[in-house]
Parts: structure tokens; sequence; C-alpha cells
């Protein structure tokens, strides 16, 4: 929408400032205008790299997040607008309340480990703690383990009823 409102300011600018519209107190002045190119600068990376199907999986949520963050902290050369630096800050800010989230969640650890293009090494590569590393891949292996056990107990399960259908049957052929 922004962009849109960028590419259009000619039109939008003599709209709003024609008397006869009662449209004058959306007038934007050439500040206004630098905001929203500034914004329009900012956030279009991120959106953009967001939108892409392949990166919107619960593996790629943490990069997503981290490329994110280094969209909204570059700004190249570009010098931007105290609001638009403002707004850029807390969207940095409420990005890291949401990466702290991730915590709290293990789905988050065990997708991007069990990632084939990750696995334990992408935490290894961005300086986690080694301890935090070590919880992870016991937080794995303590979920492989119920997942094996669960496992194992269908197939007995699943054993046990072939056993019980096979005899069923045998019985019920002599019934004949």
């Amino acid at each position: 929408m922004l962009r849109f409102a960028e590419q259009y300011r000619e039109v939008i600018d003599a709209i709003t400032s024609n008397k006869t519209y009662g449209l004058r107190k959306f007038e934007l002045d050439d500040d206004e205008w630098k905001v929203v190119g500034d914004l329009v600068y900012v956030f279009k990376t991120a959106t953009l790299f967001f939108s892409s199907d392949a990166i919107s999986t619960i593996s790629n949520v943490i990069s997503t997040m981290d490329a994110i963050d280094d969209i909204l902290q570059s700004r190249g050369d570009r010098k931007l607008q105290p609001a638009v630096l403002r707004a850029v800050a807390l969207g940095r800010a409420t990005l890291q309340r949401y990466y702290q989230k991730t915590d709290a969640s293990d789905i988050y650890r065990l997708a991007l480990v069990l990632h084939p293009s990750s696995k334990l090494e992408c935490y290894r590569t961005n300086g986690f703690d080694a301890d935090w590393i070590s919880d992870t891949e016991n937080m794995l292996r303590k979920q492989y383990k119920a997942y094996s056990n669960r496992m194992a107990k269908n197939r007995k399960d699943t054993i046990e009823v072939r056993v019980f259908l096979t005899t069923l049957a045998e019985l019920m052929s002599h019934l004949h």
C-alpha cells in the first residue's frame, strides 16, 4: 500500500491539496513523504522475504526471525527519518519478544535440529551456549525415546491383534 502511495505521489498530492475535495487534512508534506519512502525501503524487503511459501515452516521460524532482524537492522547508506527509526526499533523489540517465546516451546528447537540442513550445527554456528545446545540434544533424545516406546507398543499391539484375528479365523473355519 505504501509503495502504491509512493508511486502515485503526484496524484495523491493533487487530490489532497485540492480544497474542493475536503481532503487537505490528509495532505503529506515533504518530510512525511520521506517517511513513506523510508518505510517502503525498510519493510519491503522484510515483507517479500516473509511472503515466500518456502519460508513459512516451523523449522524456519527462528532463522526467518533472524533474517527479518538483519533486514530491519541494516539500512545500508540510507539515513532514515527519526519516526522510521523509532518504528524500526519498536519492530525489532517486538520481534525480540517473539523470539524469546520460542524458548518456551520445545517444538521450535526440535524442528530446527531435525531439519536436514541445520541440525545442531545451526546452534553452534550462531554462538548458542553449550549448555543450551546440550539441553536441546537431550530434549530430542527424550522425545525420540518416547516416540520409539509408543511405536514399539503399537507394534506389539498390532502383533497381538493379528494373532487374535488369526486364531479367531481358525476357530471360525472349524465351525463350518
